[in-house]
């Protein structure tokens, strides 16, 4: 009778221990994921505002304006472009690709989600992207563990709304940069005078009465570049040697060497001060910021 009962007993008692690991476990795993869910392909997610899109909603020459912050595991910060003053743009995915692309897909304006991802996968993913921003920092996660992304979007536009958007920012930035150059020349003793096709500003150091030069000219001359900060981007001095092109290229990385000489005489020295468009634009360069202005000195200008 006593074994009976301790058969009962063990029976129970392993019933009671069965449940309590069973829904200690799903705690667990609900304090882990958080109350995510798991699509059909894995992708594992959840939405803090906003709606999911629906099938066909959005297709191509749709564009999202959006702001991401990934952490690692232990809660590190990797990548964060809520820092930036504006969203990144970027086109609405076509496929798939990968659980950025597919996360992508299924967010709508004004929405946010959580996306976790396995550190294994996005190793393997960016092993070769090492010009990425804290590329060393993601490639030191540890491994079979899952980093967090946490995406918000905006705004999903079409071409029609993309494009008074892309103009409303490309006016602001235009004007930012105007206010910019003002300021920068306001500052200085010398009067720098705005060139009314152009839209520099320029001082002429020492004029000449010699010949202007036009496009295909080969020229030679000595250059100084800074920052409005001071700092020193580019010196034909430190390099010693003149600067050499040929004028009106117009796929050269720098368009000021194409377009300043043509408004200078030979032999004059002339500091511009110059919008982004005749600097490097969006793609800034090193040390310089994208859509940032500079001050550009040329002197001692020689046709060749």
């Amino acid at each position: 009778m006593n074994l009976v009962k301790n058969k009962y007993f063990l029976f129970a008692l392993i019933i009671l221990g069965g449940a309590f690991l069973f829904f200690q476990g799903k705690n667990i795993y609900q304090r882990y994921f958080n109350n995510f869910k798991t699509d059909s392909n894995g992708l594992i997610y959840k939405f803090n505002y906003g709606d999911e899109s629906q099938e066909g909603q959005y297709g191509a020459g749709h564009m999202m304006l959006i702001n991401y912050l990934l952490t690692s595991p232990n809660g590190d910060t990797i990548i964060n472009s809520f820092a930036a003053d504006t969203a990144t743009i970027a086109p609405y995915p076509s496929a798939d690709n990968n659980v950025l692309m597919a996360a992508l897909r299924k967010m709508t304006s004004k929405s946010q989600m959580e996306l976790l991802v396995n550190t294994d996968s996005m190793k393997r993913q960016f092993a070769n992207h090492i010009n990425l921003k804290n590329h060393d920092k993601l490639m030191q996660m540890p491994n079979g563990k899952y980093a967090k992304f946490l995406i918000r979007v905006t705004a999903v536009l079409n071409p029609d709304k993309y494009e008074v958007f892309a103009n409303k920012k490309r006016f602001y930035r235009i004007s930012a940069e105007a206010s910019a150059i003002d300021s920068y020349c306001d500052s200085l003793s010398e009067e720098y005078l705005l060139h009314p096709d152009a839209h520099y500003r320029y001082h002429t150091n020492v004029a000449t009465t010699n010949d202007t030069l036009k496009i295909g000219d080969e020229v030679a001359f000595e250059l100084l570049i800074t920052k409005f900060n001071g700092i020193t981007h580019m010196s034909t001095a430190l390099e010693r040697k003149k600067y050499k092109t040929v004028l009106g290229q117009a796929n050269h990385p720098l368009r000021a060497f194409q377009v300043l000489p043509l408004h200078m005489k030979v032999g004059e020295d002339v500091t511009f001060v110059v919008p982004s468009y005749l600097a490097y634009d969006a793609a800034g360069s090193y040390g310089v910021a994208p859509y940032e202005p500079l001050v550009i000195r040329i002197f001692d200008l020689e046709k060749l």
